[in-house]
């Protein structure tokens, strides 16, 4: 019915569906998604991940802003100037202002970010005290109950 050349055709063609389809199926069933990754992780990196959140989309929308100037100039692209990576420190051309608001920003963010924890932590101190606190009570009036000298007094 077919010659040999087009049954050579149709397994090529069949085996490439069959190669494209698995890896579809394989990549929507098999590699997980940003949320499962995430909840995958240990308590600490995910505390990480939030934390430096904030900045990581404060360093895209400063990229755009340069790419969106380096676009609006008429220059050839390695002769923009002032315009520089914002996370490339050591380069020729620094703007001293801009590193030094992202390391303001930086440190005021570490400086809420424990201040936030250690508030936690004394919220977490005060109720252990207080629970202590009523824990011991309780077992001082039980064993004053029990003893002969607690009955006296």
């Amino acid at each position: 019915m077919f010659s040999t050349k087009v049954k050579a055709w149709i397994k090529v063609y069949v085996a490439g569906g069959a190669i494209i389809g698995s890896g579809f199926w394989l990549y929507n069933n098999v590699v997980p998604t940003p949320e499962q990754l995430l909840e995958e992780f240990s308590p600490e990196l995910r505390e990480k991940y939030y934390r430096e959140k904030e900045l990581r989309e404060l360093e895209q929308r400063e990229l755009i802003k340069i790419v969106k100037k380096t676009m609006k100039s008429n220059d050839p692209i390695w002769k923009t100037g002032p315009i520089k990576s914002p996370w490339e420190r050591d380069s020729l051309i620094v703007d001293k202002a801009k590193e030094q608001q992202q390391d303001t920003f930086k440190e005021e963010r570490e400086q809420s970010l424990e201040l936030k924890e250690l508030r936690k932590i004394r919220e977490e101190l005060k109720k252990i005290r207080t629970e202590s606190t009523k824990e011991t009570e309780d077992i001082v009036n039980e064993k004053r109950k029990q003893s002969w000298f607690g009955k006296i007094f």
